[in-house]
C-alpha cells in the first residue's frame, strides 16, 4: 500500500470518528445535525469514493447503535443511501473545484447543497419511514406536508453548510494536512 493511500485511510477514518461522535453528541436535538456536513466535507477534501466510505459507514454505525434504538431495515438503508449521497456529492463538488488548491466555493453554492442534500435524505428516509411503518400515499404526503422537522432539519443545514464548512475548509487548508496528503508521490 502506498503512503498516499494509507493518508487517504487515516483521514477517512477521522472523518468518520468525528461524523459519529458529532451524530451522538447532538442526538437529543432532533434533525439538529453535524453528520451531513461533515461526511459532504469528507467528499470534498479525500474525493467522491471516500466521502461515500465516510456517509455509508458513519450513518450505519449512528443508526445501527442509535441511543434511541436500532432502525427498521426500510429506514436503516435509506438513512445509509442519503449519508452516502451526501459524501459522493461533497466529493464531486471538491473535484469540480479543483483539488490543486482547497479552493472554498461560494456560500450559496455551499448552502444549496445543504439545502438540496438535505432535502433528498428526508424524502428518501420519510420512503424508508412510510415502508417500515406501512403507511399509505396520503400518510406519505401529510408527513411531508405538516411535519415541523423536515423544515428544521433543512433549514438548520442550509446554515450549517454555509456557514460552518467554509470556516472548516479555510482550517483544514490552513492546517498543511491536505497540501501534505497531495504532495504524496502515487
Amino acid at each position: 500500500m502506498h503512503q498516499k493511500e494509507i493518508y487517504r485511510l487515516v483521514l477517512t477514518g477521522l472523518f468518520t470518528a468525528l461524523a459519529v461522535a458529532l451524530a451522538y453528541a447532538l442526538a437529543a436535538f432532533p434533525n439538529i445535525e453535524l453528520m451531513t456536513a461533515v461526511v459532504f466535507l469528507a467528499g470534498y477534501t479525500l474525493g467522491p469514493s471516500s466521502g461515500a466510505m465516510v456517509g455509508g459507514i458513519a450513518m450505519f454505525v449512528y443508526s445501527g447503535f442509535n441511543p434511541y434504538g436500532p432502525a427498521a431495515p426500510p429506514l436503516f438503508f435509506t438513512q445509509i443511501l442519503g449519508m452516502t449521497i451526501a459524501g459522493l456529492s461533497g466529493g464531486v463538488l471538491g473535484v469540480h473545484g479543483g483539488k490543486s488548491a482547497l479552493r472554498t466555493p461560494n456560500k450559496a453554492v455551499l448552502g444549496a447543497a445543504g439545502f438540496f442534500l438535505t432535502l433528498a435524505y428526508d424524502l428518501l428516509t420519510t420512503v424508508g419511514t412510510t415502508i417500515t411503518v406501512g403507511w399509505s400515499t396520503a400518510q406519505f404526503f401529510a408527513v411531508l406536508a405538516l411535519s415541523y422537522l423536515i423544515p428544521v432539519h433543512i433549514f438548520s443545514n442550509t446554515l450549517i453548510f454555509a456557514v460552518l464548512i467554509p470556516a472548516c475548509l479555510k482550517t483544514i487548508e490552513q492546517s498543511g494536512v491536505m497540501h501534505r496528503f497531495q504532495q504524496l508521490e502515487n
